[in-house]
């Protein structure tokens, strides 16, 4: 999943400025929030490994420049309902997408679909791991665990399929994601006993310290 949004969001937010970019330093800018570092720092990584070459760099560039030129004439067309332009931009996004894909070689495909699996591997590595740290320091129980799995499934199904969802704007995704997270946090409450509860206050205020000091 996380690939295949890098290679949505490298598409569509200037590929070729983040290729010819890549050998640049990758320290945090003063700022910014560590997550966004962590994005752009990876980004530049799988870029680098595509080894595009000079003229697919330029190539892309045009691209780029032509989507975010046509961007700017269809939102300066005010006589266009909410719905007419959503379908202008899905289609001009969807178009661009496919122009650049064009661009890549059968071996730079492979690539990203291999790092794709690679991504989803070490995920869902990474997820076991937690949720086995929880299930330890909370001192959950079998049933907790299953039920607080099954939660977490059902809001990452959710997750994908508001971010898939097509008819609604970036600005209304955010607010449903809110609202998710939001309802994902009181259904673990519902979970947890009062004890567990202020355990998990207390392991999340940690990190928290160790950025300050």
């Amino acid at each position: 999943m996380y690939m295949k949004r890098f290679f949505v969001f490298i598409l569509a937010t200037g590929f070729t400025t983040l290729a010819v970019q890549a050998q640049e330093t990758t320290e945090k800018k003063k700022g910014e929030p560590r997550h966004r570092h962590m994005q752009r720092k990876a980004v530049r990584n799988n870029v680098h490994k595509l080894e595009l070459t000079e003229e697919q760099k330029a190539k892309f560039r045009t691209e780029n420049e032509g989507i975010r030129k046509k961007m700017t004439e269809l939102k300066k067309q005010d006589q266009l309902t909410v719905k007419e332009s959503r379908e202008k931009m899905a289609k001009l996004r969807q178009e661009h997408r496919t122009n650049t894909q064009a661009l890549l070689t059968a071996e730079q495909k492979a690539k990203i679909e291999k790092q794709k699996a690679v991504r989803k591997e070490n995920m869902q590595k990474g997820r076991e791991a937690q949720q086995l740290r929880m299930k330890q320091k909370l001192n959950l129980t079998d049933a907790q665990s299953a039920k607080l799995a099954e939660n977490r499934k059902a809001a990452m199904e959710k997750m994908k399929s508001l971010r898939e969802n097509k008819a609604m704007n970036e600005t209304e995704k955010r607010t449903q994601m809110r609202e998710l997270r939001k309802q994902q946090a009181e259904s673990m409450q519902k979970v947890l006993t009062e004890e567990q509860q202020q355990k998990m206050k207390e392991m999340r205020k940690r990190p928290a310290k160790r950025r300050a000091a």
